[in-house]
């Protein structure tokens, strides 16, 4: 079967075409603003550089490719990145995908797709309020859950006018390997493996540490965004999270428990997050009683992989620069 992966050489695009070239015999074929995908994938996935906020590029590819299954996950990614150019995340985000639908619309037959919003569409809640579900009202809290939310509000659309068959999946936060330093795991192990090397003094620039939120391993996400393609009924969505929630106090702990290092921890303004989904509390039990899915890796078996992708990329960089 043909399968179309947006943003397929992104952190989590990446590891959904590795997951499916591993487990399925999909035609992979995937497309984003990078120059390739990674390295290890070139072979699994026919890919090319396409401009998603360009209808008529948009049109043409897909017109070309006629996947039978599209997973839709190209886009601005950062939360709190988002404040300083609000436009630009809407139109990676809202614009590339009405272009990806209108394309896929007149495609005969219509290809079957998975939009990835975000548990970020729910906003913020007080603490101790209940479990969040599909059904509670999307009040986004920044431009990126804005933004997120008009993708999924155009996702419905399309599915109640034009009887597209899209669903909807609203992640909570996923980690891994591939990530980029906007986001605190990577952001902490990436500090922790220079220090380790040598390159920056022990000293570790932290944010909101009290913040409590739900990890995912990206392996597992990219799990779910396949049974979700094979199971969920289009029109609807789905929360997805591990329901393991953690202080990012407690990721640090076990981040420097791995490297058994001892550093100055520093709380710096600027990466300070006051909101940003506080006081979620993801209720998944409407994707897990469908699919079944469950969470396959611990906290420390993420971050293992993390601290181990890091040292290599380290590793690797180090290399290129003697050459």
């Amino acid at each position: 079967m043909r399968t179309l992966i947006t943003g397929a050489s992104g952190f989590s695009g990446s590891h959904l075409a590795e997951y499916l070239a591993a487990n399925t015999d999909a035609e992979l074929w995937g497309c984003g603003l990078a120059g390739q995908m990674p390295s290890d994938l070139n072979a699994a996935v026919k890919y090319e550089v396409i401009d998603l906020c360009d209808a008529a590029a948009v049109g043409a590819y897909i017109g070309r490719v006629r996947p039978a299954a599209i997973y839709h996950l190209a886009g601005q990614a950062a939360v709190h990145a988002s404040w300083g150019d609000p436009w630009a995340w809407f139109q990676g985000n809202v614009q590339s995908q009405v272009n990806v639908l209108e394309a896929a619309r007149l495609l005969e037959p219509q290809p079957r797709i998975v939009v990835i919003t975000s548990g970020q569409v729910y906003g913020s809640v007080a603490s101790g309020q209940p479990l969040t579900d599909e059904k509670r009202e999307l009040r986004p809290d920044t431009p990126y859950g804005t933004s997120k939310a008009a993708q999924d509000w155009l996702a419905h659309q399309a599915f109640v006018h034009y009887g597209m068959q899209v669903i909807r999946l609203r992640p909570f936060n996923h980690i891994g390997p591939r990530q980029t330093g906007d986001f605190v795991a990577t952001s902490f192990a990436r500090q922790l493996v220079r220090i380790a090397a040598g390159l920056q003094p022990a000293r570790l620039l932290v944010g909101n540490l009290a913040m409590q939120q739900d990890f995912t391993d990206v392996r597992d996400m990219a799990r779910a965004y396949h049974l979700a393609w094979q199971h969920c009924a289009a029109g609807e969505a789905y929360n997805i999270a591990s329901g393991n929630r953690y202080p990012v106090q407690q990721l640090l702990d076990e981040l420097l428990r791995l490297t058994g290092l001892q550093v100055e921890v520093v709380v710096d303004p600027e990466l300070f997050r006051p909101t940003a989904g506080a006081g979620l509390l993801p209720d998944t039990r409407k994707f897990t009683g469908l699919t079944g899915w469950q969470p396959s890796y611990s906290l420390t078996q993420t971050l293992q992989t993390l601290l181990q992708y890091e040292r290599q990329q380290l590793q690797a960089s180090a290399v290129s620069a003697t050459q």
